[in-house]
């Protein structure tokens, strides 16, 4: 996948968080602008919140807003809070947000495979915590294989 960008930023809640990922995507021309609050409005009723070691989210939403496929992966400076995917009763702090934007269903699959692979994978959640941007683009294209 071409369209990988990664960002860092603050956010006050996990819905800031994916409107951060959200305005990078719609920006480089990836989605529409619909696509935000409709992560967000998904978010609601299916969190996406792993308990991990380092907390990641994997926000994402109806492939009819994409236009071109793309992943924004977010560095928060603060944790933020989400509801774990697991049991939405609980929640989980969160360090790492990865939105994924996908046209195409099994495609969407294949990558949320390898988030979720790399997501249980302390090591590199701990490396990323002070790596620059550009290595983490370059870790995440190797270990994602897009």
């Amino acid at each position: 996948m071409e369209n990988l960008f990664v960002i860092e930023g603050d956010a006050r809640s996990w819905d800031e968080a994916i409107e951060l990922c959200c305005a990078k995507l719609q920006k480089e021309g990836i989605v529409e602008a619909s696509f935000c609050q409709a992560c967000i409005e998904r978010e609601k009723v299916f969190p996406t919140g792993l308990p991990t070691p380092l907390g990641v989210a994997i926000p994402h939403a109806d492939s009819g807003l994409v236009k071109t496929d793309g992943i924004c992966f977010l560095r928060l400076k603060n944790q933020v809070t989400f509801q774990r995917l697991d049991d939405p009763e609980q929640s989980v702090g969160v360090n790492y947000v990865i939105n994924l934007a996908t046209k195409n269903p099994d495609e969407h699959i294949h990558i949320l495979q390898r988030v979720m692979a790399f997501a249980q994978d302390p090591q590199k959640l701990n490396y990323f915590l002070n790596a620059s941007l550009d290595e983490m683009k370059r870790e995440l294209r190797v270990y994602l294989a897009v």
